[in-house]
């Protein structure tokens, strides 16, 4: 088991956002702009088609984390995970009805359109929300813990400017942000800023928006992500519990 001591504490990089600049991009959250979701970490091993061997190899950044489990659950394997995100600028007391209300709105969301959803993995759509309300008091429990950290885990930054140095992690995952909400970040600048904290592969998915729209854009952005010197394949994740949901784009640093 990997020991506190171990987790790469956040480091300072010249180019990182302000705080507020961090806390106007938390806004979009706030807003209901971006949503803020409460996955487990079965859900990340379904969406980035991960192992246990990938998340223990070395580093592992989350960016965006939103309410997520996965880094408490991962790092109960072992793994060294840190998260990023704008709403971690928040007190633990400020973010629980945060994450409380968009729980709420992603259930209601959820059961609207149940029918075009594949709740398979789950068992029924109430099965999945109980899964994310699992993962949503996981992440409340270990968010209020790193809050009086000296080096947090839950780090409050936003694309496409991290408080983080050259390769810092082995293996990066931005879920559900640059093509589910594509006004959320310019696109190119925060991949190209993943690719820059990050010695291996870039996982960034779905390619699609929550109904399963493909990104009309996807091929002149790989296209002028290789001008840049990142190679980009796409990865058939095989299941997402949105059925037009199925690509995930892997970003590798080729100099």
């Amino acid at each position: 088991m990997t020991s506190t001591h171990d987790v790469p504490a956040a480091s300072t990089a010249s180019n990182a956002l302000t705080a507020e600049q961090v806390a106007a991009a938390a806004q979009s959250v706030i807003d209901g702009r971006v949503q803020l979701t409460s996955r487990t970490l079965d859900e990340y091993r379904m969406v980035f088609a991960l192992t246990d061997e990938d998340l223990l190899r070395g580093p592992v950044l989350d960016c965006p984390g939103g309410a997520s489990s996965f880094a408490a659950e991962s790092r109960a394997l072992g793994a060294q995970v840190i998260s990023a995100d704008p709403v971690y600028h928040l007190a633990p007391q400020d973010i629980e009805p945060l994450v409380r209300d968009h729980l709420a709105a992603s259930a209601a969301f959820g059961l609207a359109i149940a029918d075009q959803l594949d709740f398979s993995w789950a068992g029924s759509p109430q099965n999945h929300l109980q899964r994310w309300q699992g993962a949503a008091e996981a992440f409340l429990q270990d968010y209020t813990a790193d809050h009086v950290r000296s080096e947090r885990r839950y780090v409050p930054a936003a694309l496409p400017r991290l408080p983080f140095t050259d390769r810092q992690f082995h293996l990066s995952l931005c879920g559900f942000l640059l093509f589910t909400f594509p006004h959320a970040a310019d696109q190119e600048a925060a991949i190209l800023e993943l690719v820059r904290v990050t010695a291996g592969d870039v996982l960034i998915g779905p390619l699609e928006d929550p109904l399963g729209a493909p990104c009309a854009t996807l091929d002149a952005l790989r296209s002028r992500l290789a001008d840049q010197g990142v190679a980009t394949t796409t990865r058939d994740i095989g299941y997402s519990i949105h059925p037009g949901q199925r690509g995930v784009l892997v970003c590798t640093r080729t100099s």
